[in-house]
């Protein structure tokens, strides 16, 4: 699962309707908190989005998407999180009949969520197109202790890559690819996991970034020997996320409900 915590509800709703024609169903959260909204690509759901709590906005922190990552036990994993380093935010906590989750920032302060399914879906009901969830990379001035901390908390790997000359760090679980992480981070962003959607043309997509009002960090640019395409923007309350073109056969994260897994 993946959700966006911004500052505007309806200005994300039409931003990211304009630019991948997500449709939305407003699930009311209770307690004044206004609605959990479910995006959706035609009958399948994307993720989600939601207004930023007072505490959010307190703490300064940015309008942000979040990856959830799918263990079996959240508080044990919880525990051997903060073990390793990590900074609990909120949880653990059950989400009506649906699961149990926690949210937590990694040794270097990029937000992840924890979740365990006890009812109804894993997670995203998608399994790609355009508009759906593909990939997620971690932007971390720490690569080193990320790499530790992921590793001992969920079991990945790291597989050192090279594309066109390119460095990348691919995290694995049993050699399977779960996300990936840049060796160097992006200046302008902080520490934080970037959220990559799925678009069929991935320089068309930017220029509507860019007329919708949004702004683009990094420009286009291939993926050496793939034939696939990818840019990083951010939208108009400032969530960074990246666009990325499909291929035919899908070398990406391994999609079983649209979640990371540690399973």
């Amino acid at each position: 699962w993946v959700d966006l915590g911004t500052t505007d509800v309806h200005g994300a709703k039409q931003f990211y309707g304009s630019l991948f024609g997500w449709t939305v169903e407003d699930i009311p959260m209770g307690g004044g908190a206004g609605n959990y909204s479910i995006l959706r690509a035609g009958r399948e759901d994307v993720g989600g989005l939601y207004p930023m709590s007072p505490e959010q906005r307190a703490s300064k922190a940015p309008p942000a998407w979040l990856p959830y990552i799918a263990v079996e036990d959240v508080d044990g994993t919880v525990k051997k999180a903060e073990a390793s380093g990590a900074k609990v935010l909120s949880g653990p906590i059950d989400v009506m009949e649906r699961g149990r989750m926690a949210v937590l920032l990694d040794p270097a302060g990029a937000p992840f969520a924890l979740w365990k399914k006890t009812g109804g879906r894993a997670g995203a009901g998608s399994n790609g197109g355009s508009g759906t969830v593909s990939w997620h990379d971690l932007n971390t001035p720490e690569p080193g202790t990320a790499r530790k901390f992921y590793g001992a908390v969920f079991g990945w790997e790291v597989q050192g890559q090279d594309f066109g000359g390119m460095p990348y760090h691919l995290f694995t679980l049993d050699g399977k690819p779960m996300a990936g992480m840049w060796p160097q981070p992006m200046q302008d962003l902080p520490a934080g996991w970037i959220t990559y959607l799925e678009a069929e043309n991935c320089l068309r997509t930017v220029e509507d970034v860019r007329s919708l009002g949004g702004r683009v960090l990094l420009d286009t640019l291939p993926i050496p020997d793939t034939g696939r395409h990818f840019a990083v923007a951010r939208d108009i309350q400032g969530a960074a996320f990246g666009i990325l073109e499909p291929q035919r056969e899908e070398v990406g994260v391994g999609r079983s409900g649209g979640a990371m897994s540690s399973q």
